[in-house]
């Protein structure tokens, strides 16, 4: 059974990406099950929620293009995940 090399999580910028990829996760399950108070929010309460929503995207999207480029990590290329799970 292939494992995860450890020495990935020592990375700054795979940290990073991992913690902002768990905001986005609480940030869109708070959303799903509390819809029937989003969906009252006022006009300016939902633009600064999508703003701060979409600057956790981009943060998000940067950290993965730094990963890709700096470490070669890809988390969609097959040959990545096979050198990462040694």
């Amino acid at each position: 059974m292939p494992r995860f090399d450890k020495k990935l999580l020592r990375v700054p910028s795979f940290v990073a990406t991992l913690l902002t990829g768990l905001i986005l996760l609480a940030m869109v399950l708070t959303v799903m099950f509390s819809w029937n108070k989003v969906k009252n929010f006022t006009l300016y309460e939902k633009v600064m929620a999508g703003g701060l929503f979409g600057l956790i995207l981009g943060i998000h999207g940067l950290l993965h293009l730094g990963l890709e480029v700096a470490y070669n990590f890809n988390p969609l290329d097959e040959n990545n995940k096979q050198k990462i799970l040694k």
